[in-house]
């Protein structure tokens, strides 16, 4: 928590972070999809870039660097409940329903993930923060519908081989700073499942 200032105010998030093996195969996915919408009529999509690309639990938004300490203290306390779990990546889909303006890949399985984004809900509301009025989704957004939008649930011919498993065995606070590029992401302090600590 050193890179920020004590009377600062950040854009921060709790997040899995996604391997290499993770990373190269969403890559192909995206390869996919791309070729997928790119003839849809009327659809224009902004797409995420492969270095920026993480599993969101649950955003917080602007909040003061003064609470950060207590946040990762809480989600520490709250995580250790957890064990780690294997991750692959799945199926092409759109949400919200009806009119999807984000294109992601599915996650496998759901259950920790889910688990997860409950301990960590059950933290920020304990903090004092509003809760969140979104069911959470497990997903990996590779793009965002800035003009049009897609009815479908599911996206065919847009999946991940599955064959990449990655061992999630924490969670990082990730501080969020907006470019015209895109947002790059910064690292605050990782939460291990389970207690158990890194190498």
């Amino acid at each position: 928590m050193d890179r920020v200032a004590s009377d600062e105010t950040v854009r921060v998030f709790f997040a899995v972070e996604l391997a290499a093996a993770l990373r190269e195969e969403a890559g192909w996915a995206a390869d996919a999809l791309r070729e997928r919408v790119g003839s849809a009529v009327g659809l224009e999509v902004r797409w995420t870039r492969p270095e920026a690309w993480h599993v969101t639990l649950r955003f917080l938004g602007d909040i003061a660097t003064s609470r950060l300490g207590e946040l990762l203290a809480a989600a520490g306390e709250a995580l250790v409940a957890l064990a780690p779990f294997e991750l692959r990546l799945g199926a092409g889909i759109a949400f919200p329903p009806r009119r999807a303006r984000v294109l992601a890949l599915d996650l496998v399985p759901h259950a920790p993930l889910a688990a997860a984004a409950a301990a960590l809900e059950r933290v920020v509301v304990g903090c004092g923060f509003e809760a969140e009025k979104r069911a959470f989704e497990p997903h990996l957004t590779l793009g965002r519908v800035k003009r049009g939008s897609l009815r479908a649930r599911e996206i065919p011919g847009v999946a991940a081989a599955g064959a990449a498993v990655q061992s999630v065995r924490d969670v990082v606070l990730l501080r969020s700073e907006l470019h015209r590029a895109g947002a790059r992401y910064t690292p605050l302090g990782r939460i291990a499942f389970g207690g158990s600590d890194h190498p």
